[in-house]
């Protein structure tokens, strides 16, 4: 009986966990993935809605130039691609994407300078 209460309990909780990281907005767009603690790379992949490839090319419409990387982490609670792209005059942006809507977030410039 006690091992069914404990499992009933946590099918409860990761249904709640799970239904909190899916929230719809009111233009039934999904919401951000949010992390509220350290996943595997592994395991955050598995959670993202869109691909690295995809952040990539959003990236390339946000900021055009050549993509040197692309990385999967986790920004103020957040899943986001973080995606470095190199201009010809040696600059650098990086455009950070919502892994669970593709959308830009951020765009920052950095120059060497």
């Amino acid at each position: 009986m006690n091992r069914l209460l404990s499992f009933a309990i946590l099918v409860a909780f990761s249904a709640a966990t799970f239904a909190a990281d899916s929230e719809e907005t009111s233009d039934n767009e999904s919401v951000s993935i949010r992390i509220p603690f350290l996943h595997s790379k592994a395991k955050m992949a598995s959670m993202a809605k869109i691909t690295a490839k995809d952040a990539i090319d959003i990236a390339l419409e946000a900021a055009a130039g050549i993509p040197t990387e692309v990385e999967l982490d986790v920004e103020d609670g957040i899943l986001v691609y973080e995606v470095e792209i190199a201009h010809q005059d040696e600059s650098q942006t990086e455009v950070v994407i919502d892994a669970g809507t593709g959308r830009v977030i951020e765009i920052e410039m950095e120059n060497d300078d």
